[in-house]
């Protein structure tokens, strides 16, 4: 599993009374009982592989932006998910400084996503995670 989506389990676990599993595929079973992370998208951290690209040495690796959908079994526990983010936008973890931040997604989007993995459209948040060095 990827040190982002780590850290945003960790934060929504300490901030929910439920457990935190991170979903491999989406299912409609999500958040049935647990607070859900499917990360959905990863992309390169193109900013980093520009400014980089014109040192002498060779460039470092860039960076990935994990995008993952939060689900929870009621919208109390989505809000609490919600604030434990917007309170812990910076994790430290393993030499690794993870930002966290709401990308709030387009309805079409969404629904296209909810529709590519055959699930039921559901309330959710949507957060883009980075991860740097420390």
């Amino acid at each position: 599993m990827h040190l982002s989506v780590l850290a945003l389990q960790g934060v929504l676990q300490a901030a929910t009374t439920i457990p935190t599993k991170v979903m491999d595929v989406a299912s409609d079973e999500m958040a049935s009982d647990a607070v859900c992370i499917w990360p959905w998208r990863v992309d390169e951290e193109r900013a980093l592989q520009q400014v980089r690209a014109g040192l002498d040495h060779a460039p470092e690796l860039p960076g990935l932006r994990v995008s993952c959908l939060v689900f929870a079994p009621d919208l109390e526990l989505l809000q609490a998910a919600r604030v434990a983010a917007i309170r812990s936008p910076v994790v430290v973890q393993a030499d690794q400084r993870v930002t966290i931040h709401a990308e709030p997604l387009d309805s079409s989007l969404l629904l296209s996503l909810f529709l590519a993995a055959n699930i039921r459209p559901r309330p959710c948040l949507s957060f883009v995670l980075s991860a740097s060095t420390a």
